[in-house]
């Protein structure tokens, strides 16, 4: 799977997972993307490219670990 933030230096979450799934091996590929600030809308975006799971900041590894686990 893959874990990504939504902000990081010259491309964001939703940028890295568009282009993950436009990619053969990436369209069954678990993406999670993390953020302390995700707008309603974005979240629309996300959903319709196909995100796994969003998880919120700040988080404790314990829940990251429980959240994960299906995957």
């Amino acid at each position: 799977f893959i874990i990504s933030d939504w902000e990081m230096p010259g491309k964001n979450g939703y940028d890295l997972l568009v282009y993950v799934r436009s990619q053969a091996w990436g369209k069954q590929v678990p993406f999670v993307l993390v953020s302390g600030m995700v707008s309603q809308e974005n979240v629309l975006r996300l959903i319709q490219a196909g995100i796994t799971m969003i998880i919120a900041k700040p988080f404790s590894t314990d829940s990251l670990k429980k959240k994960l686990d299906p995957l």
